[in-house]
């Protein structure tokens, strides 16, 4: 679940290819007057959506062993509604800051889904309440590791991610009585207080993302300088190391880039490990 362009074909296809399941593909069950109506700019209407839920809910149940769905499901009604065609169904929030979910719409051709529509559908949207089965995944982290994630939440047994492995509650404040799998526990989640689209501070599933480690990053920098950075996923910045690595050895007949290859090459690697720590620091993760 999750607003246009948070990646919901890409991990959903992953995920099935995990749990060896079948995908299906919401969007293709739209009808063709969904789908002109918001070719054209304007929202849908529950009215619209209602006839679209069934349809996604009936494939569901209607396809034996494992089963991944695309789906919206913005607001609670739109998934209880989903609930009753499917019951025991696991939602998977691909959820993250509202920019980079509007720069991934903007850049995708040949969808229905007009950018335009982006405001409507994050004004719509509705976390995922603590009687929920789900989980809420940051899409800021690469496609294959969100998939990993999904699988490894919906088996029913965990709900947060601390870092190295999942608990049954936040490790930040230990509930007083039993945690329920996937139900949050009663006290307040105070680093993920913050949510995007306004989120309450409680009752919420935080996002749940893989640490990076930032020893594979130093290691990865040693052998190729801007490679551990790019593992961090600032994609740009480790490019631009590696370029200025190559210059410098075309350079080193200069002399002038005896000291450039040698100063790039060291701050490849302690960007590299920096970068992983301040990154797992963003996310609440222990490095």
């Amino acid at each position: 679940m999750g607003v246009s362009g948070s990646g919901k074909t890409t991990v959903a296809e992953l995920l099935a290819e995990r749990l060896h399941g079948t995908l299906v593909e919401g969007d293709d069950l739209h009808p063709q007057a969904n789908r002109e109506k918001m070719r054209s700019g304007e929202p849908l209407t529950d009215d619209d959506r209602w006839p679209w839920l069934d349809r996604v809910a009936q494939a569901v149940a209607a396809t034996d062993g494992p089963v991944v769905a695309t789906c919206s499901a913005l607001k609670r009604s739109y998934r209880d509604r989903l609930r009753e065609g499917a019951p025991g169904t696991f939602f998977v929030h691909l959820d993250g800051e509202s920019q980079l979910l509007k720069d991934r719409q903007a850049s995708r051709e040949g969808h229905f889904m007009p950018p335009s529509l982006m405001d409507s559908q994050l004004e719509t949207l509705e976390q995922l309440a603590a009687d929920e089965a789900g989980v809420r995944l940051d899409v800021a982290a690469p496609p294959e590791e969100l998939a990993d994630l999904a699988a490894r939440a919906q088996d029913g047994s965990q709900r947060y991610w601390d870092g190295a492995e999942w608990t049954a509650h936040h490790p930040a404040a230990p509930p007083t009585g039993p945690a329920t799998p996937f139900a949050t526990a009663p006290y307040p989640v105070a680093p993920y207080s913050a949510a995007p689209h306004g989120a309450p501070p409680y009752g919420i599933a935080p996002y749940a993302v893989a640490p990076k480690n930032p020893g594979l990053a130093l290691v990865a920098s040693f052998f190729i300088p801007g490679l551990g950075t790019i593992i961090n996923g600032e994609v740009g910045k480790g490019v631009g190391i590696l370029v200025g690595y190559v210059v410098s050895l075309f350079l080193i007949f200069a002399l002038i880039g005896v000291p450039l290859v040698i100063g790039l090459w060291i701050w490849g690697m302690v960007d590299a490990y920096q970068g992983a720590q301040r990154w797992n620091a963003a996310h609440g993760i222990r490095s």
